[in-house]
């Protein structure tokens, strides 16, 4: 007779009594619902050691990098005070050309012969000092300073004609 291995008793289950249904149910079908919740256990049990290497990984990173910031805080303050001196001459610097554009503006439409000495500037205005040959280039440069749309006031402070020099001198104050 060859061998065989019924997996499948024999046995009619509604004819048993509760405690051997109990007991070849315990013995079966329990026995898989416990060892998959050993199995789900010990993963877990697993897994928690991996969740506290990780733990320990990320708390020796922060402490790596909070070590490297107590280190570089007298840099970071350095920075900042840098940093705002940059900002100062900057300002500084923007402040300057604002204040240099009329100068400059001015000194593009001055007619050639018209040689200017000095310009004393204050917010609003400045005076310009300067000299010219001849009265032309000063009424050219006048008519020029009229038509431009940056100048608002033209007030002749001074005009002087040295006769043994054959200078015009002049001053203007100009509202901008």
């Amino acid at each position: 007779m060859p061998f065989q291995i019924n997996l499948v008793p024999g046995i009619n289950f509604e004819k048993l009594a509760f405690r051997k249904k109990l007991f070849l149910w315990a013995t079966t079908t329990g026995k898989v619902i416990i060892v998959v919740t050993e199995l789900f256990v010990l993963l877990t049990f697993v897994y928690r050691f991996s969740l506290d290497k990780n733990i320990k990984e990320i708390a020796e990173a922060v402490d790596k990098k909070a070590n490297f910031i107590e280190n570089n805080l007298q840099f970071v303050d350095e920075y900042n005070k840098i940093q705002d001196k940059v900002y100062l001459i900057t300002q500084i610097k923007k402040d300057l050309y604002n204040h240099f554009t009329p100068i400059n503006k001015i000194q593009s439409i001055a007619p050639v012969g018209i040689s200017i000495l000095r310009f004393d500037s204050q917010k609003n205005y400045l005076i310009l000092y300067a000299e010219t040959k001849g009265t032309l280039q000063f009424s050219s440069f006048l008519e020029t300073l009229m038509n431009s749309s940056e100048v608002k006031r033209i007030h002749l402070t001074s005009a002087d004609f040295v006769k043994e020099e054959n200078l015009f001198k002049f001053s203007l104050e100009l509202n901008y």
